[in-house]
């Protein structure tokens, strides 16, 4: 999981869901004990993780290779599964507004168009799916895949 900032809901949520895990985890074996649980993050002397292999290790695995090169040819690295009115984006470049959206519905486009973004669709049921929205991106990105 990501390590949100020590005071923020969200590290709050992650302590709350931590505990849970913990109290259903010793419901299994031991009822009675009592435990506390901490959450930890990122150590400072460890180095910043690489948003490009986290991207590529979350991404649909048929595009992972794709994006790959988009990245080496100098793509901003995007965010996979970025929520953007009310749909899910495989990929996204959030700054431009820049999306990928696979197996899309008529409120998917039309959210996501009422809201400024340009969108390439896929289906990812489709035989080679992956390669012409990569290229659909590469042009919209202005980047030269090798």
């Amino acid at each position: 999981s990501d390590s949100p900032p020590t005071n923020s809901p969200t590290h709050a949520a992650y302590t709350r869901q931590l505990a849970e895990y913990a109290r259903a985890l010793l419901a299994t074996v031991s009822p009675e004990l009592h435990i506390e649980t901490l959450l930890v993050g990122l150590h400072p002397e460890l180095p910043e993780p690489d948003q490009a292999e986290i991207a590529l290790d979350h991404v649909a695995p048929a595009l992972a290779p794709g994006l790959r090169r988009l990245i080496e040819a100098g793509a901003p690295t995007p965010v996979v599964g970025a929520d953007a009115a009310d749909a899910v984006l495989e990929l996204a470049w959030i700054d431009r507004k820049l999306g990928l959206l696979l197996d899309p519905t008529d409120a998917d486009r039309s959210s996501l168009s009422a809201e400024g973004w340009t969108v390439v669709e896929a289906h990812d049921g489709a035989p080679g799916w992956a390669e012409p929205a990569l290229a659909s991106l590469a042009d919209a990105l202005g980047v030269a895949l090798p």
